[in-house]
C-alpha cells in the first residue's frame, strides 16, 4: 500500500468550524489503511484522527 503526501482538497464529512479544519489540516495524521468509497467517483477515504476524534477525509 502507497502512503504518498497528497496536496488534494479535503473534503470533511462533518460540520466543522474552520479552525477545526485548519487544525485537522495542521495535525494531518493520516493512517497507511484506506478503503475506496461507494461513491459517483471513486474517492480515497482516509482516517484522520485529530484530538481523540475520529474525522474521514475524502481525497478528490
Amino acid at each position: 500500500m502507497e502512503t504518498s503526501a497528497m496536496t488534494a482538497k479535503l473534503v470533511v464529512s462533518y460540520n466543522l468550524d474552520p479552525m477545526d479544519v485548519a487544525r485537522i489540516r495542521k495535525q494531518f495524521v493520516v493512517q497507511t489503511n484506506y478503503t475506496v468509497a461507494q461513491m459517483d467517483t471513486n474517492v480515497m477515504c482516509h482516517r484522520v484522527y485529530v484530538s481523540e476524534k475520529q474525522y474521514t477525509m475524502h481525497f478528490i
